[in-house]
């Protein structure tokens, strides 16, 4: 039991710490790009990694982030640094070289049946008329903010890991299609 508290002080801790690191940069989770839309950055991951050489110990950070803009324009950006400042500005500028649009229809931005793996994680989309979301608020809030707005989504993870429900997502995302495209195949 103590040492859950303790894990949860230190959550919060960290916390607090990467929202003073954007207060003192003078930015908030939303900033502007040149495209004109606001995009939204989701810190999936920061933490402290250690290397054992023959001096000692070396402590790095790193941290993965998820960047949206709430309209089909998503990307994420890993970054390493001597504290987690560093590494959370890294992630943000590596997120913001790496940015990519996906098809989305205003009406109906899932629609047909999706299905994707990587590493153990395993995502299944579904058109749905309204959002039926149930499960992982990680993977919901990274489609809402990849923009799709009618899905019922699988997930199946045996890792706790990010970086693969991150890799699995983009594997999926790109594979949308608006009805448009789907009619031009289907001839």
């Amino acid at each position: 039991m103590m040492r859950e508290v303790e894990k949860r002080k230190e959550y919060i801790r960290r916390k607090k710490q990467q929202e003073m690191v954007l207060e003192k940069k003078g930015q908030s989770h939303q900033s502007s790009l040149d495209f004109g839309g606001q995009i939204c950055i989701m810190v999936m991951e920061t933490k402290m990694v250690t290397n054992v050489v023959s001096l000692g110990r070396v402590f790095n950070f790193t941290s993965l982030v998820f960047i949206g803009n709430f309209n089909g324009v998503i990307s994420y950006g890993k970054g390493r640094g001597v504290d987690s400042e560093t590494s959370l500005e890294k992630a943000i500028q590596n997120g913001k070289q790496n940015l990519i649009a996906i098809d989305l229809d205003i009406y109906i931005t899932c629609p047909g049946y999706l299905k994707e793996s990587f590493n153990n994680v395993h995502i299944e989309l579904y058109p749905k008329k309204e959002c039926n979301a149930w499960g992982s608020l990680t993977l919901l809030t990274m489609l809402y903010m990849a923009g799709m707005n009618n899905f019922m989504f699988h997930l199946i993870q045996d890792s706790s890991k990010p970086l693969n429900l991150g890799y699995c997502f983009f594997k999926i995302v790109t594979r949308n299609s608006t009805p448009k495209i789907l009619a031009e195949m289907m001839g």
